[in-house]
């Protein structure tokens, strides 16, 4: 499937939200509160947070584009899958319920204007007595010293019910300010849009979403009709709603995050309260290239060759609230730049995506690639490998089959469990390796900026969703499935050529970037502007 196929599939899909025909308006006839109810749902049908192995965006295109036709036992087993999830999604409302009848937490207002800042339980440690939240943590501390706002570190846990984040006077648990009204009202508008959803004629959708008079609405049936099941709208509704209890329990001025599961509640609930909100760019840029910017909501990237991917689909009212403000993900880097200066390293570092766990390739093809890596390292002489496992992979079993495959090559398999303990895991290891090669992930400017060298692997159907904006990159070593490293070979044993190509990568990440060490200062002047300090 070409890029130019997909780009086309998902631009009909994130437009489906505020389209507009001569019969149908779907942003109209699925509105809520003002809002085009599939603007909540649309980055789930891309990247999916469940674990359904039938939910893959590139395997259903590819399906349709060959004709395929789905066999009934497929059909059976994707409606079984989506099943038991949607079962486990009411089990998660109802006992959510449940727990707070149970517990019935006591919530506290507050008498003084405040930034929201959202985050997930899984993001949030206690470090040396001191809370952190996982990319928020030095832009809390910047506000919390100018002493400008109070700061509501807000966690919210959707899809886990039987234990939540230890309650602490440093952070707000969403779940605390559930109470019966929100549950019901939740349930009771889920329903309704479900029923409407239902209404809709699946005719026109198959219009809408089509290439050529052909649609590929079939193929992603079932992936909507989970979006809009009363199952999911009911724990987005609730979480919404419970914002909106937030904002004004805690008289809000502005709402702060990164980009994840449910972070559009809470951003819904600040377009309804007539509040701005910041989504600021968590890593490359994924489909964020159409961002669909609510009226007062802003996006802070790292860097202006970002802002120029997202321009292209955004009109010139939302262009002025995307902003190049660098980010604070390296600021910690400073001292290791600085002590960092031999570029000679014991192994390769190979740092993976949780591809499989997302979607994008099945274990299958995965597990083909990585091999190949494998295999053309050590056919050059690259012998001592890493292989740096991503915090959210899950199938770790199938790399330690990689070194009873390999066993004349010396392979070690390092995971980490938290973000928190990644960064520092991450940047040792990138300091003694001799190269690295990334997917397309954030680890690539690590490494340009700790002065190694980094290959970008370029995979077939994932460049245009890993490492989008690194195609703009000139300098970066790119490397395909059927080359076989004899290019990274030249230059790594030649130390004047490593030396050149190091120093064009760090002069373009740079430009790239932004101002890499000034992320948090620059960030912060833009949120004091914004909820007009």
């Amino acid at each position: 499937m070409s890029n130019e196929i997909l780009e086309k599939v998902r631009y009909l899909i994130y437009k489906f939200a505020e389209y507009k025909g001569k019969d149908i308006e779907t942003g109209k006839f699925l509105d809520f509160n003002g809002i085009p109810l599939f603007w909540f749902l649309k980055d789930k049908l891309i990247r999916t947070p469940f674990n359904i192995r039938s939910w893959n965006l590139q395997d259903n295109i590819n399906a349709y584009l060959k004709n395929k036709k789905r066999s009934i036992l497929y059909k059976i087993n994707k409606k079984i899958a989506f099943g038991l999830v949607l079962m486990y999604l009411k089990f998660v409302f109802y006992f959510r319920w449940f727990t707070w009848k149970l517990n019935r937490p006591e919530t506290t207002n507050c008498s003084r204007e405040g930034i929201l800042f959202q985050t997930y339980a899984d993001q949030i440690r206690t470090i040396n007595d001191k809370v952190t939240a996982y990319r928020l943590s030095s832009i809390i501390e910047k506000i919390k010293k100018d002493n400008k706002f109070e700061c509501n570190l807000v966690s919210i846990q959707p899809l886990s019910y039987f234990s939540n984040i230890k309650p602490s006077m440093d952070f707000l648990r969403a779940e605390d300010f559930f109470d019966d009204t929100l549950f019901k009202k939740s349930l009771r508008k889920a329903r309704e849009y479900n029923f409407k959803w239902k209404r809709l004629s699946k005719n026109k959708i198959k219009k809408i979403l089509a290439l050529k008079n052909k649609s590929f609405y079939p193929y992603i049936e079932e992936e909507f009709n989970f979006l809009f099941s009363e199952e999911w709208l009911s724990i987005v509704f609730l979480y919404y709603y419970t914002f909106e209890k937030i904002i004004k329990q805690r008289k809000i001025k502005l709402i702060f995050s990164t980009w994840g599961l449910l972070d559009e509640c809470a951003h819904a609930a600040a377009h309804t309260g007539n509040i701005p909100s910041v989504i600021i760019q968590h890593g490359p840029l994924f489909e964020l290239e159409y961002l669909y910017l609510l009226e007062k909501q802003y996006y802070f990237t790292f860097g202006k060759p970002q802002r120029k991917i997202i321009a292209k689909y955004q009109n010139k009212e939302a262009l002025k609230r995307i902003i190049a403000t660098g980010t604070n993900l390296f600021e910690d880097l400073k001292f290791e730049i600085q002590q960092n200066q031999d570029i000679s390293g014991q192994y390769v570092l190979l740092f993976t995506q949780p591809v499989v766990e997302d979607n994008y390739f099945s274990k299958k093809q995965y597990s083909s690639i990585i091999e190949t890596i494998l295999k053309n390292l050590k056919n050059r002489g690259f012998n001592k490998v890493k292989i740096k496992l991503h915090p959210a992979e899950k199938l770790i079993n199938s790399y330690y089959n990689f070194k009873n495959r390999f066993k004349d090559m010396d392979i070690e398999i390092i995971r980490s469990k938290s973000d928190h303990n990644n960064q520092k895991i991450l940047h040792n290891l990138i300091k003694n390796s001799l190269f690295c090669i990334s997917f397309g992930s954030t680890c690539m400017i690590d490494t340009i900026l700790m002065n190694k060298l980094v290959v970008y692997f370029v995979v077939p159907g994932y460049e245009q969703i890993g490492g989008y904006e690194y195609n703009e990159l000139e300098t970066i070593i790119k490397q395909g499935i059927k080359d076989d490293f004899s290019k990274v070979a030249r230059i790594v044993n030649n130390k004047n050529k490593l030396t050149k190509v190091l120093n064009k990568n760090r002069r373009e990440i740079e430009k790239y970037l932004y101002q890499p060490f000034n992320g948090t200062e620059n960030i912060v002047k833009e949120i004091y502007r914004i909820a007009g300090t």
